[in-house]
């Protein structure tokens, strides 16, 4: 009985702390949730903190926006926070819809320097492409604006869990031939999944560019 309120507590006191993060964002609140993954693993606490900001977006009568971009950059600074020193780090994703006549896709994509700040933003239409070309697409691109800004050490985190693993298992696949040619210009490169739910600044930025979202 004892363990249970103990863990209660525990529980009350991270909604309170992420509760705070999310309706008064600050530098601190963001350190203080980094440090709670000493203890909670990033991706449950990344879902807790979307679950709280749904949470709360449904109590709140007036416009939600600030409150889901406090959601976005705490989930990003979460896993930003298990990137090595050193590194830079992005996200990045694909979209398309079904026209008539063909597919209209998109990229989208957030890159983070080695100090841990954003440096590019990419919202890019790259025509009748299928989804899949669409999310190889959205991983050589934050490649190339990376070199661009010359980080020579780069995380790259998607949604595609199929792309990860072909990287992880086959990196020889000559869909990946692309990413390899731009990577080999890293000095360390390392892609990795994360849940959908978690991706969603770089999605917002593939759905855009495919021009179904304004």
């Amino acid at each position: 009985m004892r363990l249970s309120q103990t863990r209660r507590q525990q529980a009350q006191l991270l909604n309170s702390v992420i509760d705070q993060a999310l309706l008064a964002p600050s530098s601190r609140h963001q350190q203080q949730l980094v440090q709670f993954t000493n203890t909670i693993p990033v991706t449950p606490l990344a879902e807790r903190i979307r679950k709280r900001a749904t949470l709360l977006g449904k109590r709140h009568k007036g416009d939600i926006s600030p409150l889901l971009a406090a959601r976005d950059d705490l989930i990003m600074s979460l896993y930003a926070s298990t990137v090595p020193q050193g590194w830079a780090c992005a996200w990045c994703d694909g979209s398309c819809i079904k026209l008539d006549a063909h597919t209209q896709a998109g990229i989208g994509g957030i890159v983070m320097d080695s100090d841990g700040s954003i440096i590019a933003r990419i919202s890019r239409a790259i025509g009748d492409h299928h989804a899949y070309e669409a999310e190889l697409a959205a991983v050589a691109a934050v490649i190339n604006t990376a070199l661009e800004h010359q980080q020579r050490r780069l995380w790259v985190f998607t949604d595609n869990h199929g792309l990860a693993q072909l990287w992880q298992e086959h990196r020889d696949d000559n869909r990946l031939a692309e990413i390899r040619r731009l990577a080999s210009d890293l000095d360390r490169f390392a892609l990795q999944a994360l849940p959908r739910q978690h991706n969603q600044p770089a999605n917002t930025l593939a759905k855009k560019a495919t021009g179904c979202v304004r």
